[in-house]
């Protein structure tokens, strides 16, 4: 009790003795772009002085790495009461961090840090001050009074979803000693927000954290060169690689015990004066030092830490004038090799060393990761040979989501390196699946469908032009490749369809390899994939197997004399011609054989009069979506030609509507089949289906062609009423999104 009065009093006085530099209190009209407020429950802290001096540490580290972000500071007992901005790079920096150092001290009992009350206090605040673009909550606590509960759990969620809605980060940090469910309910916060949880301790905390926030900030990372305990050894020495055109060297020293001194020296064994300031600087904390040493020499120095006792780790961060950057690669598609490319230049332009390497960590969203080494070689991915940007070819990712990569730059004579790092997302993109039709068998000049093409993403539907569907054909050197043809199986809407049916008409007798991709701008990039080739020949098709080996041995030459034997192939025809009974019908009157065949032509004859005359007859009728009767199949009146040659068929042309010319009507005894009497596909569909051969109308079919919609139906609907044939059709569900479908695509035609 006696030494937090001490302490009460001595924070007292240092507010009163820094009266001619006031602590700046947040107003409320500030705007910010980029804000961070620290929480702190000053009550559990200034208890004890470990945690104290603790914290202090936190927070003179935080406001370094901020370095030009505003940082505000409010104290959990007093929620309406903010301190700040303070900036980490202000020449005034110093003073407000002692200033808020000394607020820390004047906390008072008070209530268990209430978290939610917390939560919804600082963000009444943030929405108060307008913070445009990002922003992270800070919680730091040593509380061990604290006790969780279901309803505690409940307003917690209730303070942080505005917080997450805004995007904004929580971040916990807990000295020694904190209640563990305390630090549960913390670390469920800054989990739920996308933030972190730290644990402050010594010296494994605060380095975690100092490497963390360099990483988030792309500043690098990082590098523990060593530790000690002086309680067991009073000088601790540790040696410093630094690479090549470093700009800033900054060595961390972080020690358990505050009276720890610290000196660097350089290559040739100068000291670098820690009162230098005009090659170095020196940030001093309760358990943290950073020396920061302006453009270093190249090679070994070394660091001593002497005095004091308790641990004392040392640590290294480079600033480099080089940069270690992946290039933007936007989205990357699963399941299709990418091109890594990094740059490794210096910042006046000046190329990296033929010597140095570059490797990269690329790590899964599943935690996986694999190392892979780029070159500037010209060679594996790489354009340019020693121009600064290495290269590597990804084998093909086969996860979706984020993939970290961390990009390391290092030479051979140095054991060192300059770290960066990066990210980019991995996504499915459109491929396209195709099935070969006519392959083989073509005719030259003669058009044919080869193959459909599906366009799709991860095996959905995604529309293209048909100048985004590439086809390209081969036929070897000088060869005209032949004319092909896409045409979509349905427009979908601005001129663009998943499905292509591919015609090619070949120039000439040739076997040609066909290559099907797609050119399309995705995800913000330009995106081009191929499929493999596929081979169609109008070559003639060899004779059948049993009588391949005549023409194959015939052109041939063959040293043997029986070699011409089986090249006349025509003796085998002789038998099928009739001269031999040509002769013997010489001999006598035929009459036996004429009366057969005169029979057997009488009976074909009847049988093809009993066909004609047993033919069904149209049947069926077709309505406006209004229900306004168009065609009656069974009454048309037609040419009495036609009802002859053509009584169970119905060519589209003779029913009068629009778009049904490449269309016929063919009838059986109970069913009606629509078939394609063109080369080229119809724009005619029954039921959202293009009719590219034959399709069966079924009752109450929908059939669309030039914008409209029409229904077929066997029995009209006024005799399906008088008869009470009239029951729940199964499908009346589907065949309604189907005809939603089809007026969309009738609409858009």
């Amino acid at each position: 009790m006696k030494k937090t009065l001490i302490f009460t009093v001595l924070a007292i006085a240092a507010l009163l003795a820094l009266g001619s530099v006031p602590l700046r209190t947040a107003e409320a009209q500030q705007f910010f772009d980029k804000l961070t407020v620290v929480a702190i429950d000053r009550y559990s802290i200034s208890s004890g002085d470990a945690n104290d001096q603790l914290v202090n540490t936190f927070v003179g580290l935080l406001c370094n790495l901020k370095e030009d972000e505003p940082v505000v500071f409010v104290f959990t007992d007093d929620l309406s009461d903010t301190y700040g901005p303070l900036y980490g790079n202000a020449d005034d920096s110093a003073q407000l961090r002692s200033q808020v150092s000394a607020a820390v001290g004047l906390g008072s009992a008070s209530a268990p840090v209430d978290i939610a009350s917390s939560l919804s206090s600082i963000y009444d605040y943030m929405t108060s001050v307008h913070v445009r673009e990002e922003a992270s909550i800070y919680l730091v606590t040593a509380s061990e009074d604290y006790t969780a509960s279901d309803q505690m759990s409940t307003d917690i969620t209730s303070a942080l979803a505005p917080i997450v809605e805004r995007g904004w980060n929580v971040f916990a940090a807990t000295a020694p000693g904190t209640n563990s469910a305390l630090v549960s309910d913390l670390d469920k916060v800054s989990v739920n927000s996308g933030g972190e949880s730290f644990a402050l301790t010594m010296p494994e905390g605060i380095e975690g954290f100092m490497d963390r926030s360099l990483r988030m900030k792309s500043q690098g990372a990082l590098n523990h060169v060593g530790q000690a305990n002086l309680s067991d050894n009073p000088v601790f020495e540790v040696d410093l690689d630094i690479v090549p055109s470093t700009r800033w060297a900054n060595v961390v020293f972080v020690r358990e015990d505050p009276q720890t001194s610290f000196r660097i020296t350089n290559p040739d064994g100068l000291e670098s004066s820690y009162r230098d300031r005009t090659s170095s600087s020196v940030i001093e904390l309760p358990h943290m030092v950073i020396w920061q040493v302006t453009d270093p020499v190249q090679g070994n120095w070394k660091a001593e830490a002497r005095g004091g006792r308790g641990v004392v780790s040392a640590n290294l961060h480079l600033i480099n004038r080089y940069t270690v950057e992946l290039q933007d690669m936007g989205a990357v598609p699963v399941d299709h090799p990418e091109t890594l490319i990094v740059a490794a230049v210096l910042d006046r332009g000046e190329l990296v060393s033929p010597d140095a390497t570059v490797e990269a960590r690329v790590i899964g969203p599943s935690g996986d990761s694999i190392i892979h080494e780029l070159n500037d070689a010209g060679v594996e991915g790489d354009s340019i040979p020693l121009d600064g940007y290495f290269s590597l070819t990804l084998p093909p990712l086969k996860e979706e989501g984020r993939y970290d990569v961390e990009l390391r730059l290092s030479w051979p004579d140095v054991d060192h390196s300059i770290i960066s790092l990066a990210q980019f997302e991995a996504q499915h993109f459109p491929t396209i699946e195709v099935t070969p039709n006519m392959v083989e068998g073509l005719k030259p000049g003669v058009t044919e469908k080869i193959a459909s093409v599906f366009v799709n993403i991860n095996g959905q539907p995604y529309t293209a032009l048909a100048d985004e569907v590439t086809v390209s054909v081969s036929g070897g050197d000088e060869t005209p490749a032949g004319e092909v043809t896409k045409i979509p199986h349905e427009v979908v809407t601005l001129g663009k369809s998943y499905g292509f049916d591919i015609y090619y008409t070949p120039p000439t007798e040739i076997q040609s390899s066909v290559i099907f991709g797609l050119s399309i701008e995705y995800a913000g990039r330009q995106y081009i994939y191929s499929t493999d080739s596929m081979v169609v020949s109008s070559l003639p098709i060899p004779a059948s197997v049993g009588q391949s080996p005549a023409p194959v041995t015939a052109p041939i030459p063959a040293p043997a004399a029986a070699a011409p034997a089986p090249a006349p192939a025509p003796p085998a025809a002789p038998p099928v011609a009739p001269p031999p009974q040509v002769e013997d019908s010489q001999a006598g009157f035929p009459t036996e054989a004429i009366i057969i065949a005169l029979a057997a032509i009488g009976i074909a004859a009847l049988g093809v009069i009993l066909y004609w005359l047993t033919r069904p007859t149209p049947f069926g009728y077709m309505y406006t979506e209004e229900g306004e009767l168009l065609v009656d199949f069974g009454g048309m009146v037609r040419r009495p030609v036609d009802n002859i040659m053509k009584r169970s068929r119905i060519d589209g042309n003779e029913i009068d509507l629009p778009g049904f010319g490449g269309v016929s009507f063919l009838f059986a005894s109970d069913t009606v089949t629509m078939v394609s009497v063109q080369v080229l596909p119809n724009t005619v569909r029954v039921n959202n289906q293009p009719v590219t051969d034959t399709m069966t109308i079924h009752d109450n079919s929908l059939i669309g062609a030039s914008g409209r919609i029409y229904f077929f139906r066997y029995i009209s609907p006024e005799i399906a009423l008088e008869s009470g044939n009239v029951e729940a059709d199964d499908d009346d569900n589907e065949r309604t999104q189907s005809y939603s479908r089809m007026r969309n695509m009738e609409s858009n035609a």
